[in-house]
Order: structure tokens, then C-alpha cells, then sequence
């Protein structure tokens, strides 16, 4: 009439594998694909959500003091085009991380000793917006190094620096937080 006690324990073992394999299985689940931000979609794949981009707001800029005041290498250039925005949901509260996208016609002297960084190789462009790429100079070939880029970023930002070989301009893409 009663039954052994090692089939009890084995059965409760057993049932309380079950529950929490389902358990596990249900909280990895992912939710409903309308909770997944569009740009984390792809048909048929799981991703982890990623950044998004935010566009900038407004026309491309030209003045200079705001580059200046985060990037001081970059000395005294004669002109500059460069837009900005933020990453992330702005429906999402807490600090924002900022991209700026740049490019800088520098002052000859300024090129110079830019030219002068260590380990300068050549580079291809990363994408840029419509609006700056009409700025890039046609034909021009790019170098870039870990030298380049630690010169010209400066507290919280980080950049990708790319400088004309045959021209005094530089292309910039930065993030940082203000």
C-alpha cells in the first residue's frame, strides 16, 4: 500500500525539474515581438536591441567654437561642417550619449603635425550623412591611426579620425557625453 520512499523523492525530483526547466524557459522566452525595438528585429533571428542613431536636428552646422571647446587639436581651421545627435530611445529618461560627425578643413600647420601621428595607415571613410559627404573631397585618400584618434579625443569623447593624405581636411566621428 504505501509506496517506497525513494520513488517519492524521485518523483518530487523530478517534478520540481520540470517546473523549474519551464520556469527558465518561460522567463527566456522572448516577449511579443511588438515589446522588441524595430532597429533589434531582424525575420527569423533573435537580437539583443541596439542603439539607435538619433538624426540631428536641424541644418549641418559651421561654427567653430563647439568643436573647438571639445577637441583642441584641431588648432585654428578654416572652416568645418558637422552635425550632431544623440544615441538611444528618447523615451528613455537618464543621461544621453552624444555623436558628433565632422568634417574640418584644418589649418595647413595644424594638418602637418596631425600627419606627424604614430602609426598613420591607410583608411576608408565610414559612412557619412548625405549633407557631409557633399563636403568630403572628391578622390582624396585617408589615413588614420590609434595615435590620430588619441590626439584629437579629449575627456569623455572618443573619436575616429580620418585625415586627408593629399588635402588639409579631417573627418571626424565622435561620441561622448556633452
Amino acid at each position: 500500500m504505501s509506496r517506497a520512499p525513494w520513488r517519492v523523492i524521485l518523483t518530487g525530483v523530478v517534478l520540481t525539474g520540470a517546473v523549474a526547466a519551464g520556469c527558465l524557459t518561460a522567463c527566456a522566452a522572448p516577449s511579443s515581438p511588438s515589446s522588441t525595438p524595430l532597429d533589434s528585429r531582424r525575420e527569423g533571428t533573435t537580437m539583443l536591441p541596439t542603439a539607435r542613431r538619433n538624426p540631428a536636428d536641424g541644418p549641418i552646422r559651421s561654427d567653430l567654437d563647439p568643436l573647438l571647446r571639445r577637441f583642441p587639436a584641431l588648432g585654428r581651421p578654416t572652416a568645418a561642417h558637422w552635425e550632431s545627435g544623440t544615441y538611444g530611445d528618447d523615451r528613455v529618461p537618464g543621461p544621453s550619449t552624444y555623436w558628433i560627425d565632422a568634417v574640418v578643413a584644418l589649418d595647413p600647420d595644424t594638418a602637418a603635425t596631425l600627419r606627424k601621428a604614430p602609426g598613420l595607415a591607410p583608411a576608408t571613410l565610414p559612412a557619412l550623412s548625405p549633407q557631409l559627404v557633399g563636403q568630403v573631397p572628391t578622390g582624396a585618400s585617408w589615413l588614420t591611426s590609434q595615435g590620430l584618434r588619441q590626439t584629437l579625443a579629449k575627456g569623455s569623447w572618443s573619436c575616429e579620425a580620418f585625415l586627408s593624405a593629399t588635402t588639409d581636411v579631417l573627418v571626424l566621428r565622435c561620441t561622448g557625453d556633452r
